[in-house]
């Protein structure tokens, strides 16, 4: 069958529409934009039909394929629509027409950059190389696209001496220009690819930071053993440092669409109204005078009032939009979909809900809009995906101040595969992400769209693994992808390693008293830690009800009852993995994986559930 493919200028050179052409060319049918015979599909930008820019209707009338966008990114999430209906289907027939409309403006992956990073180790050392290659943000910026996320958030330190050379501070660069052509050249591809996929981009930093040459010549806060440590050095001369760095960043870029700042890194004795200050003088007269609009993040600071940053950002009068981003459970967003702490809240002995910083958002801001971080610091070998919990968290959590979702590690990197040796036989894929695609999949498309339906899903396994497979699949891993979320939820986390759930480890204290005493977390721990989330009952609370007011009805969750739903969980992964493993015919080398993955997953909801039951009975 032969397809004209009918194309707007917008979109003339669009990744999505080569993506439909090597779909329909799999099939056996030929595309061309010259032959008009045959079959048509017809690509039409109109605000009129379709009023938001991201939204698309796609339908059929005799021969001719509709698609409508109401930008060429709407349009670009139409052809993928299309592109995954002719991979799934025995014809690119449209049987029933569909109309998607965002339900979140902004939907970011968060990815923490490796050079000059905020963790320290091997794991970011190994992924410089990684990074560096072009290839590598191709191919993650392709599946971001396919997954319906929209921003691409990338940290780091001190991104400036990496990204441009100040004319009036050339000490401050510790390239020479080869090398730093080098360094524009991968910063130019990814912006450029990102824009060409409809991602926007966005660099943010921490502060106060300068390069090893500008310490040497004009002095500086010193390097210290815990790199974030240091006094806050808000001289005239490192002010004026900072801003010509956003100036150059903002105009060798044009593609860049924003930046963002983090406060409290190398802040050190400074109020919470010098920290805004310094946003004010540094950040704020550039974005105001920049030649063009350029869109802001500002994370919302652990050590301040609210009304500080409200009034700040208020009378800024940016030209471009701001948001305010917050920790979502702190460290550990995949958790609970209630909000049950943010960054350094106090928890208070009775964890009153009053005590959440409620001021960024009550009332509703005009200035800005909110954006939750859920960071994932829980799970970095594991394939993981809970479509339900994603669905929830939005339902509950999508307010119309909300903008949208960050979605990341801070210390994992999506790169470098280090799960699995390359030399493994049954190691299909190149890079981290790859592995935990689901992770991402799920995520997007819900943020996209929160009514996605659970098909969609295993519609994707069914083209990677078969159609006997991806059923059985798509619930294991919905099955085996809630036990770390029970166990954020149960075991209350805060800063990124104070829990570690695929690992069952609290390495670091956080709101425990036996927390020092063992990386695994034992017995002890699991009898006096509290939850993060109220409505379940912690081991001591369980016991103290049993020996008062056994006679009453438990309103929360106890923990032998979470116990039960995880072994019912634990349970029925068994057979899944037995009817997994008796299949035939799978030719995907990664399927043994994915079947591995959620028998760990089964097996550690089962270890959770004895030592639930264990740490209760010996309390008892």
């Amino acid at each position: 069958m032969n397809f004209f493919l009918s194309l707007p200028a917008a979109i003339k050179d669009c990744f999505a529409v080569n993506l439909l052409k090597e779909s329909l060319e799999q099939q056996g049918h030929r595309t061309s934009t010259n032959d008009r015979t045959g079959n048509t599909i017809k690509l039409v930008i109109d605000t009129s039909v379709v009023p938001d820019p991201e939204g698309y209707r796609l339908g059929q009338e005799g021969h001719t394929i509709h698609i409508i966008g109401g930008s060429a990114n709407g349009l670009k999430f139409g052809v993928l629509s299309l592109m995954e209906h002719v991979q799934s289907s025995d014809s690119p027939a449209i049987a029933h027409p569909r109309e998607e409309c965002p339900d979140l403006p902004f939907r970011a992956f968060k990815c923490n950059l490796p050079w000059d990073s905020y963790r320290l180790g091997e794991a970011m050392r190994a992924n410089v190389e990684t990074c560096r290659d072009p290839r590598f943000w191709t191919a993650l910026l392709d599946h971001l696209a396919r997954c319906r996320f929209n921003a691409l958030t990338l940290w780091n330190l001190h991104p400036f001496p990496y990204m441009v050379q100040c004319p009036d501070f050339p000490e401050a660069s510790p390239f020479t220009s080869e090398e730093m052509a080098e360094w524009h050249k991968l910063w130019s591809h990814i912006f450029t690819e990102a824009s060409y996929r409809g991602i926007q981009t966005y660099i943010i930093w921490w502060n106060i930071f300068v390069p090893d040459g500008f310490r040497e010549k004009y002095g500086s806060t010193p390097k210290v053993p815990l790199h974030l440590a240091g006094i806050g050095d808000d001289r005239p001369v490192v002010k004026d440092y900072t801003r010509q760095c956003i100036e150059q960043l903002i105009e060798t870029y044009p593609e860049l669409t924003g930046i963002g700042v983090s406060l409290g890194e190398r802040m050190g004795k400074m109020s919470p109204q010098a920290r805004q200050d310094w946003v004010e003088d540094v950040v704020f007269p550039v974005l105001r005078t920049a030649s063009r609009p350029v869109k802001f993040i500002h994370r919302a600071p652990f050590t301040t009032d609210p009304a500080i940053l409200r009034s700040s950002v208020e009378k800024a009068d940016l030209p471009g939009e701001t948001i305010v981003e917050m920790k979502f459970n702190w460290s550990h967003g995949h958790s609970s979909p209630n909000l049950c702490m943010t960054h350094n809240a106090e928890r208070g002995k009775d964890r009153d809900v009053k005590l959440l910083p409620r001021d960024y958002w009550e009332p509703a801001p005009k200035s800005y809009k909110m954006a939750w971080m859920v960071r994932n610091e829980d799970f970095f070998v594991l394939r993981w995906g809970q479509p339900e919990f994603i669905r929830q968290h939005i339902r509950t959590n999508g307010h119309p101040y909300v903008a949208g979702y960050f979605v990341g590690s801070e210390g994992y990197i999506p790169a470098l595969e280090l799960a699995v040796s390359p030399e493994h036989p049954n190691r299909n894929w190149t890079y981290a992400f790859e592995r935990q695609w689901l992770f991402t999949f799920a995520w997007g498309r819900l943020l996209y769209n929160n009514s996605t339906s659970d098909d969609v899903f295993v519609r994707e396994l069914a083209r990677r693994y078969g159609p006997r497979a991806a059923p059985l699949l798509f619930e294991g891993l919905s099955l085996g992808s809630r036990m770390p979320l029970r166990l954020a939820s149960f075991y209350a986390g805060t800063w990124d390693y104070s829990l570690y759930s695929e690992g069952f480890l609290a390495p670091f204290s956080s709101v425990g008293p036996f927390d020092t005493e063992s990386n695994l977390i034992s017995v002890e721990d699991l009898m006096a830690h509290d939850t993060l989330d109220d409505s379940l009952m912690s081991i001591k609370e369980y016991v103290k009800w049993k020996l008062t007011r056994a006679t009453e009805e438990a309103r929360q969750t106890t923990p032998l009852q979470l116990a039960d739903d995880l072994v019912a969980d634990a349970r029925r992964i068994e057979q899944i993995v037995a009817e997994l493993e008796a299949l035939e015919g799978v030719s995907n080398k990664a399927f043994a994986f994915e079947c591995t993955d959620i028998a760990m997953w089964g097996d550690l909801s089962r270890y959770f559930a004895e030592k639930l039951r264990g740490a209760t009975a010996l309390l008892l």
